[in-house]
């Protein structure tokens, strides 16, 4: 009896202390909207990528993070922006706690097998498709059944690899699929890959293939695998009240310019109009503003040729050419970078102060990298940390350091460790990496063709 009496008085209690712990968890795991504005802050999970966050020249940019921005905005909150290793973990930290919403496109099919999590927000329909290089579409007929005998490189279990284990029985089998088992893998490290030659194929869904076609011109996405599918954005169950608002904030009806203006930036195919360099050549001049560039690169001690090389490749001699990133003018500079090297946003599209405000900025990075005594080497470290920020290059050099590559030679060393500042499995690193995931491939080809364009001035103007 004396037992029967100690078990029913403490069955209650245990039971209270039990829901007291999921109440906690409840509170814990979703922030409501109230308790997020009395915050000031809204807290949103995403993962690096050119589709999802990243800084360039010490701007924080992604089509994601824009949409997480204008949301916060919205809310009248500040936006915290918090990296998830890998798509796969994004889930589990939204569960426990670490964030309010995940701002990345999570599958319908994810969001209905896990009674935890909802969908919110932004919605996508995307198919996947076959990633490959335009030389290797010229002979086929770009059709399914062409894949038997390509070997196709993806994540393995990701739902590229479910879809191609499940087209590969479709088509009778043939296909080789080269499934990797890396944590901290990535659709766009596998784009990348494509893009340089290191692999052949690679599946990605649409919307990532587009912006990533934007980077890379010499990318084929013509040919999709599977049908379309529905994704949104996701955030806790019971989120009831954020749900409400953010639904709202991404309906149609509520969409202002400002937003549409989001995914103009980031998927219109190509900023710049390209040039031809015969045109630019039949008076003699590269130029109108010839005079204007051997004005300012004595400053420099360059030869005029390599500043007008660098404003053809930013801007294509066009003194309004604006990118996405917000950077204007002759030099495409950033406007928080013209400010500082003496340039009123008011002016920056003026040619002369733009150039010059150029100048200084080049300036400044030749002493950052004076420690790199070849003068071709400094110069195209000087063309990375311009197009880039300086930030990623001395990640660069550091992930050179670190991995035994040349330190204070360019080609081959750093430029290849800043390709690798876009693979989770580096930049994950933060002992190493300061400045976070970025494109590098971008920047190291914008370094090549200025180079490039260069000899080729030379040889067509003279000093």
């Amino acid at each position: 009896m004396r037992n029967l009496f100690i078990l029913s008085t403490l069955l209650p209690l245990i039971y209270l202390f039990s829901c007291t712990d999921l109440v906690e968890d409840d509170v814990y795991y979703s922030r409501t909207l109230s308790q997020i504005k009395n915050s000031g802050e809204l807290r949103v999970i995403t993962i690096n990528g050119s589709s999802s966050y990243f800084v360039y020249e010490d701007k924080e940019m992604g089509y994601e993070y824009e949409k997480a921005k204008y949301l916060a905005s919205a809310l009248g909150v500040e936006l915290k922006v918090i990296i998830s290793p890998n798509t796969s973990s994004m889930t589990n930290m939204l569960l426990e706690g670490k964030g309010d919403i995940i701002a990345f496109p999570i599958s319908y099919s994810e969001c209905n097998s896990n009674s935890n999590i909802n969908s919110c927000g932004p919605s996508y329909s995307t198919r996947q498709v076959l990633i490959k290089r335009v030389e290797q579409s010229n002979n086929d007929k770009n059709e399914i059944y062409e894949l038997i005998g390509k070997e196709i490189t993806v994540e393995e279990n990701s739902k590229f690899h479910r879809r191609l284990i499940n087209l590969n029985e479709e088509l009778g089998g043939g296909i080789l699929i080269n499934a990797i088992k890396r944590d901290t893998l990535s659709s766009e490290v596998l784009i990348d890959m494509v893009a340089g030659g290191d692999i052949d194929y690679t599946i990605s869904d649409d919307n990532l293939a587009r912006l990533n076609k934007t980077l890379y011109s010499n990318l084929d996405i013509s040919l999709p695998i599977s049908l379309y599918q529905q994704s949104s954005w996701v955030l806790p169950n019971g989120s009831d009240s954020l749900k409400l608002f953010v639904d709202s904030c991404f309906r149609s009806g509520n969409k202002t310019p400002e937003y549409a203006a989001i995914a103009k930036r980031y998927y219109a195919k190509s900023h710049q109009q390209d040039v031809s360099i015969k045109y630019l050549l039949n008076d003699g001049r590269l130029s109108v503003y010839d005079h204007l560039f051997k004005k300012y690169a004595p400053q420099l001690g360059w030869d005029w040729r390599l500043l007008a090389a660098i404003s053809f490749e930013e801007s294509r001699f066009n003194p309004e050419a604006s990118s996405k990133a917000g950077a204007r003018g002759l030099m495409q500079l950033m406007p928080i970078t013209a400010r500082h090297n003496g340039l009123a946003d008011e002016n920056i599209t003026d040619p002369e102060a733009n150039i010059e405000a150029g100048t200084k900025l080049i300036s400044y990075l030749q002493k950052r990298f004076s420690r790199i005594e070849d003068s071709e080497e400094r110069i195209k470290f000087v063309l990375g940390a311009f197009h880039s920020g300086l930030g990623h290059i001395y990640d660069a050099v550091s992930m050179a350091r670190k991995y035994g590559y040349a330190d204070s030679i360019w080609d081959y060393n750093v430029a290849h460790c800043l390709t690798l500042k876009n693979d989770p499995s580096y930049f994950s690193d933060t002992t190493i990496v300061k400045y976070g995931a970025f494109p590098g491939d971008a920047t190291t080809s914008h370094v090549e063709n200025i180079m490039e364009r260069y000899e080729e001035f030379k040889d067509k103007v003279n000093l």
